[in-house]
């Protein structure tokens, strides 16, 4: 033996055992790379054989390595997410040969090869100092990088500093069919509330889901990041579907979309994935969520009252609506509470009248209502609008009502006859029919009309000229100034009156004045003072006056006859002589005197 040798093991052979053939070390003291040559000897209590043949002896060393290889120098590495590709580049500082460079890799930060989750993902040539690694499909999630070399032994380091250690980098290989929810879509269960519902994503029972609301467009990554859209709701895996509240007075159109957050894949936590496809899991098209009732309309000037008892009623058509309903209401100004009609119109004492559809075409709304029996009321009138969302105002603003005197009543007057320059020689009540007013004389003579209601004008005409003629006056006094009335027009002077109220009702009847000469005055009428006086007539008819006429020519008549009788029998008795020839002067004018005291 030379010296250089080594005791490295001491081996005992047992009686009835087979001696040992093999010996393996454990390990190898301290830090070694070398070749080492091996021998095997007898050694017995009082001897030893430390004979080295070939037999006994190694003749090729065995190559003894513990020692890992230096790490790497400037170890880079980048993840494309457009090609799914990560590339890693270093550089080898060593002069030891035939080494391997191992890539490990890690879905969370590491600093010993050893620890759980990490792995081997490839091993590449010392000579090779640059990898680009294809990211296997269905990968999701952040990780880490580092890169060893390996001896011909196997020896490299485990043990890492974190320079090291590369990352994290997200990979995510995951087709969006696998990590979106589907069939997104949004519906109004109500006025106040929007239903979002879609399909959950397969495999992940886990999964929390995220709703999105935007109010500019379908949602994107881009909306996203510009804080377009917000998050409103998140629940569990399973439900599939949430009601978003609509807040009060608001009109707006509104997207939504759905993303899930799982710990996908490889990856040791969950995270939400932020990915959205139009049709998929964000809705295309908006959904309007509407909770604005739109404005009161302001009725228009009303026509009511007419002849034909009706009150119509216009109105403008409610702003940047479509499909939306008018109702018209009506209510008595009795002195109640008209202010507001939302819970119960009717026990408020309003009355609903009509409801109108809307119409795109109208550019004004007419509603003409028919009164009924003929009145004189005064009532409040309101149209309220409903959407096609059925939002409306739960009061109503009186300054958009319209207060309607509702006259289908023909007005009437007392008319006073005077005389120019004398007193009033007979009062009647006029507005229908016809009137009689006997016992004038010829001469001018003044009517005035005091009505019952303003007028929008009163006019008269005689039946023979037939052209009208106004009397002048306003609001609730009128007159004829200047009516010429003359005998010689015949006993009847037929004059045709008109008087129309405001609301348009008119009240047509005819007056026949009975003139007479001053002449035909006899008796106490043309002895006395001739003092008139006034005489309420009431109203009588044509016949009166025909009747009246009738009986005095029927008792002239009679008168006639019993003074023809009378001189019939002085003629025949023997006494009494019959004159001969006509009545003298005498006789005539006692005839008339008889004529007229007997009228």
């Amino acid at each position: 033996l030379g010296g250089s040798e080594q005791l490295v093991a001491n081996l005992s052979a047992m009686d009835g055992v087979k001696a040992r053939s093999s010996y393996t070390t454990k390990s190898l003291n301290n830090s070694r790379e070398e070749n080492a040559y091996y021998s095997v000897t007898y050694a017995f209590p009082d001897y030893e054989d430390t004979r080295l043949f070939g037999s006994n002896t190694l003749k090729n060393p065995v190559w003894e390595d513990n020692v890992a290889p230096p790490a790497v120098l400037n170890l880079s590495v980048t993840h494309n997410d457009s090609v799914d590709i990560t590339t890693m580049s270093w550089e080898v500082n060593t002069n030891e040969t035939n080494l391997t460079a191992v890539i490990w890799r890690a879905p969370q930060s590491f600093n010993s090869t050893s620890d759980i989750g990490v792995g081997i993902i490839t091993n590449i040539s010392d000579n090779v100092s640059l990898l680009n690694w294809s990211v296997p499909a269905g990968t999701f999630g952040d990780f880490h990088y580092a890169v060893t070399l390996s001896d011909r032994i196997g020896n490299h380091r485990q043990l890492l500093t974190p320079a090291e250690i590369k990352g994290p980098f997200h990979e995510d290989t995951l087709a969006n069919s696998d990590i979106q929810p589907t069939s997104v879509a949004a519906e109004r269960v109500d006025n106040t509330k929007t239903k979002v519902t879609w399909y959950d994503v397969v495999d992940y029972p886990e999964a929390m889901y995220h709703i999105w609301q935007s109010f500019t467009g379908v949602i994107t990554e881009q909306q996203i990041t510009d804080a377009k859209a917000t998050k409103v709701a998140t629940v569990v895996a399973g439900v599939q579907q949430v009601k978003i509240a609509v807040p009060d007075e608001v009109e707006r159109d509104a997207w939504y979309a759905v993303t899930a957050e799982a710990v996908w894949d490889e990856s040791t936590s969950a995270s939400e994935m932020q990915i959205f496809t139009s049709g998929i899991n964000a809705a295309p098209t908006s959904i309007r969520e509407d909770t604005l009732a739109p404005l009161q309309p302001t009725l228009g000037l009303a026509v009511a009252g007419s002849a034909d008892g009706t009150v119509t009623l216009s109105w403008l058509p409610a702003t940047n609506e479509t499909g939306e309903r008018y109702e018209v209401w009506r209510h008595p100004t009795d002195g109640a509470d008209v202010s507001n009609i939302s819970s119960d119109p009717s026990a408020l004492g309003w009355l609903h009248i009509a409801t109108v559809l809307d119409n795109a075409a109208t550019v004004q709304y007419t509603q003409v209502i028919t009164l009924g029996a003929r009145t004189d009321e005064t009532a409040v009138y309101a149209v309220r609008v409903a959407d096609s969302y059925d939002n409306m105002l739960p009061s109503i603003n009186l300054q958009k009502t319209l207060t309607v005197n509702e006259d289908t009543l023909p007005p009437i007057a007392l008319m006073n006859v005077q005389k120019s320059g004398g007193g009033t020689v007979a009062t009647v009540q006029v507005g229908h029919g016809s009137l009689l007013v006997p016992g004038l004389t010829t001469g001018s003579y003044i009517l005035s009309f005091q009505v019952d209601e303003s007028l929008a004008n009163l006019r008269y005409r005689d039946r023979i000229k037939t052209i009208w003629t106004d009397a002048v006056g306003e609001g609730v006094n009128w007159a004829v100034n200047g009516l010429a009335l003359s005998a010689e027009e015949g006993k009847v002077a037929i004059y045709d009156f008109e008087m129309i109220d405001t609301n348009g009702n008119s009240a047509l009847f005819d007056i026949r004045f009975e003139v007479e000469n001053d002449s035909t005055l006899t008796g106490d009428d043309s002895k006395g003072d001739n003092k008139q006086e006034t005489t309420d007539l009431g109203q009588s008819s044509e016949g009166d006056s025909t009747l009246f006429t009738s009986g005095i020519l029927i008792m002239a008549v009679i008168i006639m006859a019993l003074l023809l009788l009378l001189l019939k029998l002085n003629r025949e008795g023997d006494s009494v002589q019959t004159p001969s020839g006509l009545p003298s002067k005498e006789e005539d004018s006692w005839y008339d005197g008889y004529i007229q005291d007997e009228s």
